[in-house]
């Protein structure tokens, strides 16, 4: 009884104050509006792992010396971090990357925090290596909203201007608000070389080691302490580092009998370029490429205006600075695709609410009365986006599904409510007791009704795993919406009712004159219910029809929808060891096809524009149905709007996007079929998926193979790769890409007594052969501000073959 008090006096107060229930509609719905512009907009909800990835860089070394002397120590202090689920590291050429899963519910600031602690207990590391670098993410590229690409004419050299791109053009980018990193991929690293002539060398009974002990004493700043002098304490510094190149050239290494041998009497000092371990193409162009990261629930709309306007910076103030003819150009922008699939589930919302208000005209044939139930749409929505405000939720394509099925939802508290004041009006009461006693009466079903249907959605938002973070938002929209639908239906809809519902709309006569198909439905209600076997023929009839309906309707199963994004992605398995010249080979294959046919290849799909007879001279390919691909269908690709050929690290990866937005999925085998021309090349592309990542899509399935014999574990994973094509089960991806311990070795096994007689260790060894092949790092430049890495590399040995630099002395 007190309840239903307590309720009655709710109602009655909102009734006898229709100005104050008005005024918080407004205050509601303009709020709800304020919160749409400050809510970060994004593609998909963050689904946020517990993850923590260590990755160290070693520039020339093989995935066996990376694994043994960096992963295998890092893992070793690393699997002590508490709470750690699994640990995972892969080791390939120039660098290896440890992966560490938490226990759902682990603070990953905290994980992070003592996996860095960890990290630095680490020691031993060659002198190469780079500092190991520590990040709560498994992968970069899911923050990735933006590929931009450094270009120029025929006579600008993209490759050597690598650490300009670092130096000024990198910074400026990330001071974009919103923007968290940049990447710089291609083009050569800066490096100052020290160019030996190791016949001059042998002349003067000079090792290599001499000048590297030589220039690694001479290139220190050296702290000397602090002394009191009257009312001043000086710091005394002793200051070597080197400045200039003719500094290096100066250096003593040996006083002989005819005087100091310096580095310039065996050598030239050159500031040059590293070898080139890595080059990236777009449309045919040598580029250099720079993806952006957002910042972690960052708005990505206003972080990629920030970051269109860092880029026009660029290009008017710094690029003219050193060649008019450089600019940066944006191949990939995220936004595009947010903002039409926020616009699609936009635009179904609309429409959903119009229908909902057209049958709600058809049935109730009453304008005042489908004004007041269509009222609680624009509530409801506008108040849960200030519930998704107020939450720190991002507005995103899940949770804008999520409020679209919420739309025919939330009328139906509304439709209840003003049904039975209506019934109360027939009674005869007034306006003012019909709304006070019909909303009285059925509060307690439209509370029941509302609970029942947020204890459906309301458990997924404690889910922690993966699933909970994904469509959390769903359950966030439907359960906000169906909620205030349930404040509108009680405390909105009778004071309007009172108001509005005029007395032309109470008939008591309307049932007799109603609509024809109310009384055909009517009709055929009375039928049914006419006798039990009637009853339950027709229960048992649409039960049945609606299981086999279902089983016949049901399309192909997956866990995530793929989307339509405009990106194919994919990888290009080739043999190990392929050098810079061959991959840049297998770039002109893919792009210029066949030379005998002008129309093959993907230069010309980049060249045709949209609807023109080019690009109706595109070949023909056949797209898979289905998720099995059982089936296939021809269609001419679209013309492409960006390529992009990468290789690194002894691998290959390129993709593309389309002119026309909405047909992107030829353009995946349309490559698949360009990577096939290639010899002994594996192509596997596809349409990057709305949820997954990298190469993945939400119908991944990941095998993992265990063992302590790595041959025999490689066989079997070569083994298991080769059955999975011939079973055409999808596109399997290797991990590493080809199971391959690294490039082709040449194994340098010294005699050890020999060695010992002329005073050379296996390490003084290792140091000449690195000098005649990469250089062998001798410490660093400062160039200003900047740090360039200093090596000895024995000069006219580039690209040398093994006996010649066998023959070295």
């Amino acid at each position: 009884m007190k309840d239903t008090a307590d309720s009655m006096g709710i109602i009655q107060f909102a009734i006898q104050n229709p100005v104050k229930v008005t005024v918080a509609a407004i205050l509601l719905c303009l709020f709800g509006l304020l919160s749409i512009f400050e809510i970060p907009k994004q593609l998909t909800p963050d689904v946020d792992p517990p993850i923590v990835t260590v990755s160290t860089s070693w520039p020339g070394a093989s995935p066996q010396e990376v694994a043994s002397e960096i992963v295998e120590r890092q893992e070793e202090k690393l699997k002590n971090v508490s709470g750690l689920r699994k640990m995972t590291s892969s080791s390939v050429e120039n660098s290896g990357t440890v992966v560490l899963e938490f226990d759902v519910g682990v603070d990953k600031d905290i994980a992070l925090r003592e996996a860095s602690e960890k990290l630095r207990q680490v020691s031993g590391y060659p002198e190469e290596v780079d500092e190991p670098t520590i990040s709560a993410t498994d992968d970069d590229n899911s923050a990735t909203i933006a590929w931009i690409m450094l270009r120029g004419d025929e006579s600008t050299d993209i490759s050597l201007l690598k650490t300009f791109v670092e130096d000024k053009v990198k910074p400026i980018l990330e001071r974009a608000e919103g923007i968290a990193s940049t990447s710089v991929y291609g083009g050569r690293e800066r490096e100052i070389q020290i160019r030996v002539d190791a016949h001059k060398l042998a002349a003067r009974g000079i090792t290599l080691r001499q000048i590297e002990r030589a220039l690694r004493e001479q290139n220190e700043d050296i702290s000397g302490g602090t002394n009191r002098q009257g009312k001043r304490d000086y710091t005394y510094r002793t200051v070597g580092k080197f400045t200039s190149t003719r500094e290096i050239e100066d250096t003593v290494i040996a006083y002989q009998s005819g005087g100091p041998v310096k580095v310039g009497d065996v050598a030239v000092v050159v500031d040059g370029y590293k070898k080139q371990f890595a080059f990236v193409k777009s449309k045919g162009e040598f580029v250099i490429a720079i993806p952006a990261r957002r910042e972690v629930g960052a708005n990505v709309i206003t972080a990629m205006a920030n970051l269109k306007e860092q880029i026009r910076k660029v290009n008017a103030e710094i690029l003219p600075t050193i060649n008019p003819n450089l600019r940066l150009e944006q191949a990939y922008d995220e936004t595009i695709y947010i903002n039409s699939a926020i616009d699609l589930v936009v635009n179904n919302i609309l429409l959903g609410g119009l229908l909902a208000v057209a049958v709600l005209i058809l049935f109730l044939r009453s304008g005042s009365a489908t004004g007041i139930i269509a009222i609680a749409i624009p509530l409801s929505v506008m108040g849960t986006f200030l519930v998704i405000t107020l939450l720190g939720r991002t507005l995103n394509v899940v949770l804008l599904a999520g409020l679209a099925f919420a739309i025919g939802m939330v009328v139906d508290n509304a439709i209840v409510v003003l049904e039975n004041i209506y019934r109360h009006r027939q009674m005869g009461k007034d306006r003012a007791a019909a709304a006070l006693d019909g909303a009285k009466e059925v509060w307690g079903a439209v509370l029941a009704s509302t609970l029942t249907t947020i204890a459906v959605f309301l458990p997924v938002i404690f889910i922690k795993e993966e699933a909970g973070q994904l469509f959390g938002d769903i359950a966030i929209a439907i359960s906000a919406a169906v909620s205030l639908s349930l404040i509108v239906s009680v405390l909105v809809i009778p004071p309007l009712a009172a108001k509005v519902l005029g007395t032309g709309s109470v008939d008591k006569n309307r049932g007799a004159r109603a609509w024809f198909l109310a009384r055909w439905l009517a009709g055929i209600v009375a039928w049914v219910n006419r006798g039990t076997l009637t009853r339950l023929a027709v229960v048992v009839g649409f039960t049945s029809a609606s299981i086999v309906g279902s089983i016949l309707l049901a399309p192909d199963t997956d866990y995530l929808p793929a989307g339509n994004r405009n990106l194919v992605f994919g990888i290009l398995i080739s043999p190990p060891g392929y050098s810079m010249d061959e991959f840049k080979r297998m770039a002109t294959v893919v792009e210029e096809g066949d030379p005998d046919d002008p129309f093959d290849g993907l230069r010309y799909a980049w060249s045709a524009d949209v609807d023109s007879p080019e690009a109706q001279q595109i070949p023909d390919v056949d797209v898979p149905i289905g998720l099995e691909g059982e089936r296939h269908v021809t269609v001419t690709p679209s013309p492409i709007h960006n390529f992009f050929f990468v290789s690194f690290g002894g691998g290959s990866f390129m993709g593309a996007t389309s002119k026309i937005e909405t047909q992107v999925s030829p353009l995946a085998e349309q490559m698949n079929k360009a990577g096939r021309r290639i010899p002994g090349v594996f192509a596997h592309f596809s349409q990057a998926s709305l949820f997954g990542r990298g190469l993945t899509g939400g119908g991944s399935i990941e095998l993992e193979i265990r063992g302590d014999d790595h041959d025999k574990v490689v066989g079997a994973a070569s083994a298991l790769f080769v059955k999975l094509m011939r079973a055409n089960l999808g596109h399997p991806r290797p991990t590493p890409a080809n199971f391959d311990l690294g490039r082709p070795e040449i194994q340098i096994v010294p005699d050890r007594a020999k060695a010992a007689d002329l005073g050379l260790s296996v390490r003084d060894i290792g140091f000449l052969v690195e000098a005649c092949v990469n250089g062998a790092f001798v410490g660093e430049f400062k160039d200003r501000n900047n740090r360039i890495d200093m090596a000895i590399l024995v000069d006219g040995l580039e690209n040398a073959t093994k006996r010649e630099i066998a023959q070295t002395p």
